[in-house]
């Protein structure tokens, strides 16, 4: 029997006029810790649109995966709060929606594909069950159809010999396997938004480069929206077409990715790039290393959050810009880009 086939393709949105799909707005995360709450995320808010991919970038600890799973309804735990003016996905609410009915939700609408596959896989079920189960829980499909559907899957994904690789357990797969079966769980609904944190960091080159055109087809063929959280500039420059930089869990710089890596507004979206060998090295500068480290999660500041870090503060920053625009489409929270001021002195 064959596999059920991709849902026909959607009416495709261009990238200047999408219509929004996630809508966040004012979202906050904050943990409890001994030495007080920790802010993680601060006022985060940000739109995809249907058929977007949207990177988001930063060092680690700056919040990206942290604002991710609160998207995601992932950060239930004690003393753990989670506060947004909207978190909306295709107009509905979810911040309003009952536990059961998200539940139902997360696989069919929205899916996340983990950074750590090994703790986010099923140890006691073969892949192919798992993969089978998603499908069925979110689409009327018998177990059959839902069996040959998870190997076409692992066949798309790279995987060799996907018909016997599907009746295998997580522990006899290589780290790069189990990573290429969580996201073909992921995707095996067909959601329409895609949220990935580092989905390929343990796949090869040649791997990451089939993932990648796995995910774009995907988005082409289905209008799936996907933000993908990742480290590496240089492979979110070939395929996003949107990419926000987070600082010190905030949002501080969000336009196409083209332009943000050739014209960044932020000294910070600076350094990240001329930290980076593979960016520096194309243009045969050299490398620079950023001074100082990011502030106390439970000493915030009052003002810029990379203000300590940057070689161009003022007095200015002492308190928190707002967004400025750097081109059409293209923002910063920088107190340089204020009217008026010579940004050829940044």
């Amino acid at each position: 029997m064959t596999a059920p086939p991709l849902p026909p393709p959607l009416p495709s949105a261009s990238t200047s006029a999408r219509e929004t799909l996630l809508d966040v707005a004012g979202l906050s995360v904050s943990f409890p810790t001994p030495d007080g709450s920790v802010r993680a995320v601060v006022d985060a808010s940000f739109e995809v649109g249907r058929g977007e991919i949207l990177g988001i970038v930063g060092e680690s600890g700056s919040g990206k995966t942290t604002l991710l799973m609160a998207v995601a309804r992932l950060l239930d735990a004690p003393g753990v709060r989670v506060e947004a003016e909207r978190v909306c996905l295709g107009g509905r609410e979810l911040q309003a929606l009952s536990d059961r009915e998200f539940h139902r939700l997360r696989g069919a609408e929205l899916s996340v594909v983990f950074q750590d596959a090994t703790s986010a896989l099923n140890p006691t079920a073969t892949i192919g069950r798992q993969i089978g189960e998603t499908l069925r829980a979110h689409r009327s499909v018998s177990r059959k159809a839902a069996t040959a559907e998870a190997v076409r899957l692992l066949e798309l994904l790279g995987v060799p010999d996907a018909a016997r690789r599907s009746d295998s357990y997580a522990h006899e797969l290589s780290g790069g396997l189990r990573q290429r079966v969580m996201i073909a769980s992921a995707i095996a609904a067909r959601p329409s938004l895609l949220l990935a944190d580092e989905p390929t960091t343990a796949l090869d080159v040649t791997v990451q480069a089939g993932v990648v055109d796995l995910v774009v087809g995907l988005r082409d063929a289905l209008n799936m929206a996907v933000v993908w959280i990742s480290h590496d500039l240089p492979l979110l420059a070939t395929f996003a077409d949107r990419v926000a930089v987070m600082y010190a869990g905030r949002i501080i710089e969000v336009g196409p990715s083209q332009r943000v890596f050739d014209t960044p507004g932020h000294p910070y979206t600076v350094g990240l790039l001329e930290s980076i060998p593979q960016v520096k090295s194309a243009a045969g500068g050299r490398l620079t290393a950023m001074p100082g480290s990011l502030p106390s999660p439970t000493d915030y500041p009052t003002g810029c959050p990379f203000a300590d870090r940057c070689a161009f503060r003022m007095d200015v920053c002492a308190e928190m810009p707002t967004f400025r625009s750097v081109a059409p489409g293209h923002v910063a929270a920088c107190w340089l880009l204020d009217e008026g001021r010579d940004s050829g002195d940044r």
